[in-house]
């Protein structure tokens, strides 16, 4: 199986960043609003792994998780993970408010201004700690904008309609 893309149906939850110890053990960041729920959606997808991996968190370290898998059992296996994305399958998440996202359902919307002329594309949606923000790439100047995600800078979100509103001022 080779995931270039997000698979169908499947929500990014997380990140391996490194391999831990020598015997086949993990330092993950789970994208999850409680961190080590990403363990109840198991088994997940590690992006460009031919099978499912079932994790199991056995520990903290600092900003992240330490988790194990049975199928990985030594650190060179753990070191070929390192950067590589985690998918949980969409029906297996919890049910969101009305004006709530995920991430995935953002990427890929059309972005149009506050005239509804079509000005660009999500590329990507980002949260480093200090904010959502939308990474757009623009139609006609063929670049990337990173803009703030919240109701100042985006007033309209239409999923099924597939398009946000930029408010540019």
């Amino acid at each position: 199986m080779d995931y270039p893309e997000k698979p169908k149906n499947w929500t990014c939850v997380g990140v391996i960043l490194d391999a831990h110890g020598i015997a086949g053990g993990l330092k993950i960041r789970s994208f999850c609003e409680v961190p080590k729920s990403i363990e109840k959606y198991n088994p997940l997808i590690v992006e460009n792994y031919p099978e499912t991996l079932t994790f199991k968190i056995v520990g903290n370290i600092k900003d992240a998780l330490q988790a194990t898998t049975p199928k990985i059992k030594d650190r060179d296996s753990a070191m070929k993970l390192k950067g590589k994305l985690l998918f949980a399958e969409r029906n297996q998440l919890p049910a969101i408010d009305k004006d709530e996202y995920y991430f995935t359902d953002l990427e890929g919307l059309t972005v149009k201004d506050t005239n509804d002329i079509t000005i660009g594309r999500i590329k990507n949606v980002e949260n480093h700690g200090a904010g959502t923000f939308l990474e757009i790439v623009l139609n006609k100047e063929l670049k990337t904008i990173l803009v703030p995600f919240n109701k100042n800078t985006v007033p309209t979100v239409r999923i099924t309609e597939k398009y946000i509103i930029l408010n540019e001022s």
